[in-house]
């Protein structure tokens, strides 16, 4: 995995913000961008980045999102564009039950795409823009566990990307 992930404080958040125009989808502007995007992973190899502009509400079990439930937003800024990725942690390897008794019982992290929509000028890089967006969100997700969940496997689950205008990404 080429990406580094790392925490970051309000003074990054409002750099990347500005210099990449990251915004939370269906707010005007960054609307409290700085509660959601608390790290960052970097590829230099890659140059690639990847945050979060969106974080999950409710929780999630072996691979299935409660009803109301919101996911979380990744951005992955790549080659001057920002690529969407609405993605879901899921806890695998517990109930309800024992998810309320505590953590200790996860197994295993499962990061699920929802959808992943890139800008039609990507539309050769799909491949690329799939790995990257594995790659990063694992960085990503890594940085912020627990010291206590992070030795716990993380795996990313990913789907077709669609491709729209640019400016359109946000707004679907």
């Amino acid at each position: 995995m080429s990406f580094i992930g790392r925490l970051i404080d309000k003074d990054k958040v409002k750099e990347l913000t500005d210099k990449y125009k990251l915004i939370r989808p269906g707010f005007d502007d960054s609307h409290y961008l700085d509660s959601h995007m608390v790290a960052m992973a970097y590829s230099k190899k890659d140059d690639a980045i990847c945050v979060s502009v969106q974080s999950q509400q409710g929780v999630s079990l072996n691979g299935h999102l409660p009803a109301g439930g919101i996911p979380r937003i990744n951005t992955l800024i790549w080659k001057g564009f920002n690529i969407r990725i609405d993605l879901y942690e899921s806890f695998m390897g517990l109930n309800v039950e024992e998810f309320n008794n505590g953590h200790e019982q996860i197994k295993e992290f499962m990061l699920i795409a929802k959808r992943i929509i890139a800008p039609i000028e990507l539309k050769s890089e799909k491949e690329k823009i799939a790995q990257l967006a594995g790659e990063g969100s694992l960085a990503l997700h890594q940085v912020t566990l627990l010291p206590r969940d992070s030795q716990k496997k993380s795996i990313f689950r990913g789907i077709d990307i669609t491709f729209m205008d640019k400016d359109e990404v946000w707004k679907v």
